[in-house]
């Protein structure tokens, strides 16, 4: 059993959690991109939640943490944001973006053979990062996380060619 109880779920652009949602439109801004809400080919977010610990050291686990990751994927881009917070109903804090072009990453199902989890790798160069880095972006291993993953997939695909 992994570290996290991870729940994804396919939605539109404008399902995202709103700080998610400012944060990408405020990145796209800054950056000055040609990227247009309408040109969106899907979405996804995804809420992680650390299991609790079982035994003695399970008590020094910390503060309760929600992360939050909205997943947008775009003809030319692959844009996601993350945040965290304590408790659903409260803000995101620390909302951070990431940006690639699809055709200058690389992009596969997450396989780890040392930790039980699921999710997106992307590795390449990411806009603003001078080397290239490997990224990790969490789903659960459900069927709309799935859907979401082979849409991405073929996206990518495409954009290489």
């Amino acid at each position: 059993m992994g570290e996290f109880q991870r729940s994804s779920k396919r939605c539109g652009f404008q399902q995202l959690r709103p700080e998610l949602q400012n944060a990408i439109r405020a990145h796209i801004r800054k950056r000055r991109l040609l990227l247009h809400e309408v040109e969106i080919v899907g979405c996804c977010e995804t809420l992680s939640e650390r299991r609790k610990k079982s035994g003695f050291f399970g008590s020094f686990g910390g503060a309760h943490l929600l992360q939050y990751v909205g997943i947008v994927v775009h003809p030319t881009f692959l844009i996601w944001a993350a945040g965290h917070t304590r408790e659903k109903s409260l803000p995101l804090a620390d909302v951070v973006v990431s940006l690639a072009r699809l055709r200058n990453v690389r992009v596969r199902e997450y396989e780890s053979r040392l930790v039980e989890d699921s999710g997106i790798e992307v590795f390449g160069f990411l806009e603003d990062v001078p080397q290239q880095v490997s990224a990790y972006i969490p789903l659960d291993a459900g069927a709309e996380a799935q859907q979401f993953l082979e849409l991405l997939l073929s996206t990518a695909n495409r954009s290489i060619l």
